[in-house]
This record gives structure tokens, C-alpha cells and sequence, in this order.
């Protein structure tokens, strides 16, 4: 789940630039051409408990530039932390961005909208990867991941994964308009456990981490 671009050097020999531990989602600015890829970034170097207090992942974008390859930046899309401590209030929480899954550019490339699917809620981003949101989230259903751009009616149609619901965005007021429910065949015991297992606004003292974060899909580590 690991990306790294491949380069090879003046004397020939290739190596790996690496940009992310987990990395959920990618997509090209049509304008520029560069590659943007989100995800999560773990601070694996630093012992467990008690040392990192439960802050051990970041949520991040790489920009790679496809000639040389060339990494443009990577940036926590979430400036709010500064993670000098292990909890602040849940109005900062929900702030945060968990579990990005999905990435989608506007047809001119100066904007970007990211899901997290552990937040319930996506972003905005220019085409550097700072957010430039109206307000700091969009809240959308439970579960977001997959997000498309429909230009020629200024909005964003959001896959609700664990609601089992498309949400309507517009992007002119950044607001969701709609929420259009699909069947979802999964039992009960699993729509009530994904709560408990992803939510990150709910389970971390920053917002932006849950189990899920570890136990990606709750199937990588096969734990």
C-alpha cells in the first residue's frame, strides 16, 4: 500500500523516493499535469505508547511532477494540527480529515476535493494542496470515498459508502444539496461497527485518526 516513484540517476542506478505509507487515492490536475496522491503518512520511527500519545499518522497530498519524476511537495492537509498535544476540542476535531479516499480536480485545476472517509466530510484545495474551503469541511454521509467532478452542473457526486447514499454537492456554495440512498445489502452488526471502527472525529483526540488508520479496511494487516 506503499507508493514510491522510481527515478533513475546520473550514474544509472534507480531508486525510490518514497511519499506516503498508505496511499488511498490519485488524480491528475488536468491543467498542469501533475499527479496528486492522498493519504496517510504513519510515524512508524518513533516507539509506540506512551511516546507518540496517540499521534502517530498524518493525512497527506504529494504532488509529483511526471517528468523526472519530480515531487513537487507533501503537504498534511490538515494545517489546523500542530500536534503538540494529544487532544483538543471537538469543534477543532471536526476540522479534521480521516481516511482520505477519494480525489477529484475541477476542469481548470485550481481546485481539488478530497473525502475522508473516516471524517464523513471532504475539502477543498488549491492546486498547491492548501485548503481554501468556505468553510474548514464539507459534511457529506457516512463513509465517503469515491468523488467525481460534474462540471457542466457546477457539482460533486460523493459515493456515501457505509450510509449506502450518493450525496449532491454544489461547489459554488460548497454545501450538500442532496442524498440520494442506494441499497446496502451489509448486516446490521457491520453498519453499526463502522462506526466505531473509522469514525475519526469520534475515537482520536485530533479528529483526524480511528482504527481503521492501522487496520486499513479492516482486512491489510488481516487483522
Amino acid at each position: 500500500n506503499d507508493l514510491a516513484i522510481i527515478d533513475t540517476g546520473s550514474n544509472g542506478v534507480s531508486y525510490a523516493k518514497h511519499l506516503m505509507n498508505a496511499c488511498m487515492a490519485i488524480a491528475v490536475n488536468p491543467a498542469s499535469g501533475d499527479v496528486a496522491i492522498v493519504g496517510t503518512e504513519a510515524t512508524n520511527e518513533i516507539r509506540y505508547e506512551p511516546n507518540v500519545q496517540g499521534r502517530f499518522t498524518r493525512v497527506k497530498l504529494a504532488r509529483v511532477k511526471p517528468l523526472g519524476p519530480t515531487i513537487l511537495g507533501i503537504t498534511d492537509m490538515n494545517p489546523h494540527l500542530t500536534y503538540l498535544v494529544p487532544t483538543i476540542p471537538q469543534v477543532d476535531r471536526d476540522r479534521s480529515l480521516g481516511d482520505p479516499r477519494g480525489i477529484a480536480w475541477n476542469g481548470t485545476g485550481s481546485k481539488a476535493y478530497v473525502t475522508g472517509m473516516g471524517s464523513n466530510n471532504l475539502i477543498v484545495l488549491d492546486s498547491s494542496g492548501a485548503r481554501v474551503g468556505i468553510a474548514p469541511t464539507i459534511p457529506v454521509g457516512e463513509g465517503p470515498t469515491g468523488v467525481v467532478m460534474d462540471g457542466a452542473h457546477s457539482r460533486l457526486l460523493v459515493m456515501d459508502k457505509f450510509e449506502g447514499a450518493i450525496s449532491v454537492v454544489d461547489v459554488t456554495t460548497e454545501v450538500e444539496t442532496a442524498r440520494v440512498p442506494f441499497h446496502d445489502p451489509s448486516p446490521t452488526a457491520i453498519r453499526v461497527g463502522r462506526k466505531h471502527l473509522y469514525d475519526t472525529h469520534k475515537n482520536s483526540g485530533l479528529g483526524q485518526i480511528a482504527c481503521g488508520s492501522c487496520h486499513v479496511d479492516a482486512r491489510f494487516d488481516r487483522l
